[in-house]
């Protein structure tokens, strides 16, 4: 998509011409603070030149706005079209996201559609079609024949019982690094799905037989309880096998260990190949299995350092450079590039809850006594 094409969907959606998969489209653009920065460069530009003024009045840009959608005509002015897409960023993107956006430095990188998939929660549905889902944004999801499958809303998305059919549908969830999403199926379990992560389930699981699911990355698990159906996790070659109970699996397919971290009720882990070599864990252990030499063996941790990044925290405790690195990349949406190997095996002990990327490779600066450099995305280790 062009530029234009970005202008048009604007239009369309001030002159009420929009479609729904068009308006959503917009809708996520807008989400982007790169491109809502394009906006507010525009008015800036446009409102100098038609007042005639020196400087732009951007809080009273937003108050005309927001009386706007009070529906208190603000003092009528010959702005131009691109002061209404103040108006229209707020609708969408809300208020404070607005504020911000009109005091910051300006960027005029556009971020085209086939980025911010990329950069969205996206569901792909059983006969391949993909959707877009917002953390913002009530929605529905629909399976064929435009049956309702679940309701999204505040970054969880929750699915209806379905009856009637015995065949299993799946979908798959697919969660890119710098975002967190939940997922409620059909039999009432809740997944919570960590950054750069996908799960694959069915949209309704079968009245006989187990509950299976397949995850890809790192996801908390609140299996509701079924003594009839074991619930499991399949996470690359590793089965994690419970009735009911809360736990942990990372299981990206880049790293070398996947783990399971329970902190409620009791699981069983086993390598597929090797299921008479099963590992019963109670709470506050975690298994963990060598992908490289198939080894599989369990200890005492501390719970929290594997589920804070449910409240988006971060806890390291001497834990290796190289890991946090990765960490950083998936929970900040970075690309961190180490040129001071020396630094790899080095641990170290922090908790980071609200801070931002730049604090964060500080901090790991004045520990260490390293330099870097911050260019967009991308962090430089000197």
């Amino acid at each position: 998509m062009l530029k234009s094409d970005f202008f048009d969907l604007v239009d369309k959606f001030l002159s009420d011409t929009i479609s729904e998969d068009e308006k959503k489209v917009l809708e996520e653009l807008l989400l982007d603070k790169k491109n809502a920065i394009i906006f507010k460069n525009l008015i800036k530009e446009d409102y100098l030149i038609k007042t005639n003024s020196i400087k732009f009045d951007a809080q009273k840009s937003l108050d005309d706005s927001l009386l706007k959608l009070k529906g208190v005509p603000p003092q009528k002015r010959n702005y131009p079209t691109l002061l209404k897409y103040a108006a229209v960023t707020l609708v969408l993107i809300g208020m404070a996201l607005v504020y911000r956006t009109l005091s910051t430095t300006p960027d005029t990188t556009f971020i085209m559609p086939s980025q911010v998939a990329e950069k969205q929660i996206r569901l792909l549905l059983e006969d391949g079609t993909e959707k877009l889902l917002s953390t913002t944004i009530t929605d529905s999801v629909h399976g064929q024949s435009n049956h309702v499958l679940g309701y999204v809303n505040k970054g969880k998305l929750q699915y209806i019982k379905q009856t009637g059919d015995n065949k299993l549908a799946y979908n798959i969830l697919k969660v890119p690094h710098g975002k967190q999403f939940q997922v409620v199926l059909s039999d009432g379990t809740l997944v919570h799905i960590n950054a750069g992560s996908s799960l694959k389930y069915p949209v309704s699981f079968s009245e006989n037989g187990n509950r299976e699911v397949f995850l890809d990355g790192e996801a908390f698990f609140e299996v509701e309880k079924d003594v009839a159906r074991k619930f499991i996790v399949k996470a690359n070659v590793l089965n994690v096998e419970v009735l009911g109970t809360q736990f942990n699996v990372s299981s990206y397919s880049e790293d070398f260990l996947v783990q399971t971290t329970l902190e409620e009720g009791s699981v069983k882990v086993y390598d597929k190949q090797s299921p008479e070599k099963a590992l019963f864990l109670e709470p506050n252990e975690q298994s963990s299995f060598d992908k490289e030499n198939k080894s599989l063996k369990k200890g005492k941790v501390d719970i929290n350092q594997f589920t804070a990044w449910r409240q988006g925290s971060l806890v390291f405790k001497k834990t290796a450079f190289s890991k946090i690195i990765k960490m950083l990349e998936r929970h900040y949406d970075v690309k961190i590039i180490n040129k001071n190997k020396s630094l790899d095996n080095e641990t170290f002990t922090a908790r980071f809850d609200e801070e931002e990327i730049a604090e964060i490779i500080n901090y790991f600066s004045n520990s260490y006594g390293f330099k870097f450099n911050i260019n967009n995305q991308t962090i430089e280790i000197e």
